[in-house]
C-alpha cells in the first residue's frame, strides 16, 4: 500500500529527453492502453526494475503464488510486487495465507503500510497467526454449531451459530494483533533492523491492513449455500460472486474498506481500538446464500476494479478471460464477430518480454455490450479466452494469476497485488 501521494516517476531528465508531450497525454488517457497497445510499448521504459534489496533482513519474494484443490472447489492464490516497488528497489509488503479445517476455508490476506519499513512483517506474521489460529479452533468446534448454521436465518438457532463462529473470527483478529506486537518486541533492539531507520522501533513500524474470511458449504431447504463471515480492517475488499446469477444479483460485498483521518489513508491492525470487541462486532460481515466464489484481495487489486459494485464483476471475467479461474456452463447468447485479441504489453521485469491479456473492458467496448450483458453471454467468454490465442501459458492456474497480476495495466495503478481466489463446485 502506498499511504500517501508519493512520484511514481523518479528518473533524470535526460533519460525522458525522447518522450514527447504528445506522448505523455496518450499515455495518460484512462482509454490509451486500450485502443493501442503501441502507447504502452513507448512509455514501457518510464518504469525501471530493481530487484529486491539483499541487505535488508527478512526480505520478500518478488512473487509468491499457491494453490489447492479440495473435493468440492480449490482456492488459487497470488502475490505480485508492484510497479512502484520494483521501480524504488524496495520490498512489497503483502501477504497472504490460506488453509482449510475440514470443509471450512479459511483465507487471510495484508497490506503493510508503505511508510512503515517494517510493515512486510506485520503483515506475514498477522496472516500466518489468525488462519493457524482458526484452524485448530474450527476443528474444536462441536458438530451442533455448524448445523445451526443450515437453519432458518430466522431461527434463534441459526443466530447462535452465527454468534459462535463471528465471535471465534473476532479472536482471530486479535489473535493477530498480539503477533504484531509480539514480531515488534523481538526485534525492536536488533541493529539489522535500527540501522534501516535510524531511530527506535515502534509498533507501527509494522503496521499493515487485515483482511480475514472464513466459509463452508452447507445444506437448507433452498438446496447448496453458502455460509461466510468475514472482517476487514483497512482497505482491500472481500466479496462473494454466484456466476449463476444474472450480473444484477450476482456480487455480494463482505467488507466495508475503513478510511483514515485524511484522504489516501486507511485504518491498520494497529489503529487504536480497532480490535476492541465492540469495533470487531461492528466489522462482522455474515453471509447465507449461493456463491460460486469468494474472492479477498489487497487495495492494489480492489482499487482497479472500483467502485467494486458492479466493477468486482468485471474482475471475475477477466479471471475467465485469462483462464484463471473456470468458465463453466452454456450460453445462449450470440457471439459477436468483432471480438478483439488479446492486448500485449512489455513485461516490467523486462521489457523485451511480452505478455498477452486479455480484457473485459475492452470487449464491451469494442463490442458494444454492457458488463451486464457480456456477463451472461458465456460462449463469447469462452470464444475471448486467452488459451485461444496463446499457446504457452503456465500449467498451474495459481501461476496464470501470478502471470496476469504482474501484467494488467491499469491508469495509475502500480501497487503490489494480492487476490485469493476460493472457487466452489
Amino acid at each position: 500500500m502506498i499511504s500517501s501521494e508519493e512520484e511514481i516517476i523518479d528518473i533524470e531528465e535526460s533519460e525522458i529527453s525522447s518522450v514527447t508531450e504528445e506522448d505523455f497525454k496518450e499515455y495518460m488517457d484512462p482509454m490509451s492502453v486500450f485502443g493501442s497497445a503501441d502507447i504502452t510499448d513507448r512509455t514501457a521504459f518510464l518504469w525501471q526494475y530493481k530487484p529486491v534489496p539483499e541487505d535488508e533482513p527478512e526480505p520478500f519474494d518478488e512473487y509468491r503464488f499457491s494453490e489447492k484443490d479440495f473435493e468440492n472447489g480449490r482456492i488459487i492464490a497470488a502475490t505480485v510486487r508492484g510497479k512502484k516497488h520494483k521501480h524504488d528497489g524496495t520490498n512489497c509488503d503483502d501477504w497472504f495465507e490460506f488453509d482449510s479445517s475440514g470443509e471450512w476455508r479459511i483465507m487471510a490476506v495484508s497490506d503493510g503500510a508503505g511508510s512503515r519499513k517494517f510493515s512486510r512483517i506485520g503483515a506475514r506474521e498477522s496472516c500466518k497467526s489468525a488462519v493457524e489460529f482458526l484452524k485448530e479452533k474450527l476443528a474444536e468446534a462441536p458438530d451442533e454449531m455448524r448445523e445451526k448454521l443450515s437453519l432458518p436465518v430466522s431461527d434463534e438457532g441459526f443466530m447462535e451459530g452465527c454468534g459462535y463462529f463471528a465471535s471465534m473470527l473476532q479472536d482471530s483478529v486479535q489473535t493477530a494483533s498480539k503477533s504484531v506486537s509480539e514480531a515488534f518486541e523481538d526485534r525492536k533492539s536488533k541493529f539489522e533492523y535500527l540501522r534501516l531507520v535510524d531511530r527506535d522501533l515502534e509498533v507501527k513500524d509494522f503496521s499493515g491492513t487485515f483482511l480475514i474470511c472464513i466459509m463452508i458449504p452447507v445444506s437448507t431447504a433452498e438446496g447448496k449455500e453458502y455460509f461466510a463471515a468475514a472482517i476487514q480492517i483497512g482497505d482491500g475488499i472481500i466479496c462473494s460472486v454466484d456466476r449463476n446469477s444474472d450480473a444484477d444479483r450476482a456480487l455480494r460485498l463482505l467488507s466495508q474498506p475503513d478510511s483514515g483521518n485524511y484522504s489516501g489513508e486507511t485504518e491498520f491492525l494497529t489503529s487504536e481500538n480497532m480490535t476492541k470487541r465492540e469495533t470487531l462486532m461492528g466489522k462482522t460481515k455474515i453471509m447465507r446464500g449461493k456463491s460460486s466464489a469468494v474472492m479477498i484481495m489487497t487495495d492494489g487489486v480492489a482499487d482497479d476494479y472500483f467502485p467494486n459494485s458492479p466493477e468486482l464483476l468485471r474482475l471475475f471475467l477477466d479471471l475467465e478471460l485469462n483462464e484463471i479461474v473456470r468458465i463453466s456452463g452454456d450460453g445462449e447468447e450470440a457471439v459477436p464477430d468483432n471480438i478483439p485479441e488479446p492486448l500485449y504489453h512489455p513485461w516490467v521485469n523486462n521489457n523485451e518480454k511480452i505478455i498477452a491479456v486479455q480484457y473485459a473492458k475492452r470487449i464491451s467496448e469494442l463490442t458494444g455490450l454492457s458488463l451486464q450483458s457480456l456477463w451472461k453471454n458465456v460462449n463469447l467468454i469462452k470464444k475471448a479466452a486467452l488459451g485461444n490465442y496463446e499457446d504457452d501459458l503456465p500449467e498451474k492456474d495459481s501461476e496464470k494469476l501470478k502471470r496476469w497480476l504482474d501484467s494488467y495495466t491499469e491508469r495509475g495503478s502500480f501497487d503490489d497485488r494480492t487476490l485469493i481466489v476460493c472457487e466452489m463446485w
